[in-house]
């Protein structure tokens, strides 16, 4: 049921609250800060260490390609679980 006009709004938010925090890509995007970009910088630059260089390279890598899951076969029965591949040509 809606409030008789006149009464005053009791309860609720204050007028003006922002409806969330921002998230940190948000926050970065304000302060113009790509951390990709860092990354990027940090793997091509012939300065830094190899093994850094690897490690953001590999951490940049995670971004390109959506990981692949583990899949567990089994069979509940106990007996020889058969698998075959075939070749499919387009």
């Amino acid at each position: 049921m809606a409030r008789p006009k006149g009464q005053p709004k009791l309860g609720g938010r204050q007028k003006g609250t922002p409806n969330k925090r921002p998230t940190v890509s948000e926050l970065c995007a304000r302060r113009g800060f790509d951390p990709f970009v860092v990354m990027i910088e940090i793997a091509q630059d012939e300065n830094n260490d190899a093994a850094l260089r690897g490690k953001m390279a590999a951490e940049l890598a995670r971004y390109l390609e959506p990981q692949k899951k583990a899949v567990e076969l089994s069979n509940p029965e106990g007996q020889v679980l058969r698998i075959e591949v075939t070749e499919v040509k387009s």
